[in-house]
């Protein structure tokens, strides 16, 4: 008898195509990283702002190169995508988008859709 082979199996993620609702949840969990992440950047900053007047100045002048604009605009979409996502998925645990893979991938489009506008909105704002 042939004896079954129990060997670890090497999944190539990279050649793998995943469903549309499957990447909204991966970019679900990576934007709950970034947003810790950037909290941890941003806090101390807001802090400081309230030190004195001089620090106050400071930190508005800081926020306002092209740079700490991309971070805190970046900031901003991974929140509201993360948000929208969110909400997405608490309708899904409440039984909704969850009759078939259309309905699951529609409502990741209008996720996506929705914070692409979201993007814009804030990229118009910030600059």
């Amino acid at each position: 008898m042939k004896k079954k082979e129990t060997r670890p199996v090497f999944l190539n993620l990279v050649a793998m195509q995943f469903p549309l609702t499957a990447i909204s949840s991966i970019l679900h969990r990576v934007s709950g990283v970034l947003i810790f992440c950037a909290f941890l950047l941003f806090l101390p900053l807001m802090y400081y702002s309230l030190e004195s007047i001089e620090s106050f100045i400071w930190t508005v002048q800081f926020l306002d190169f092209w740079f700490i604009k991309l971070v805190l605009w970046g900031f901003l979409v991974s929140l509201f995508y993360h948000v929208y996502s969110g909400i997405r998925h608490l309708l899904m645990d409440k039984g909704f988008f969850e009759e078939s893979m259309l309905s699951g991938n529609r409502s990741a489009q209008v996720v996506f859709i929705v914070t692409i506008a979201t993007a814009i909105y804030f990229g118009v704002l910030l600059w």
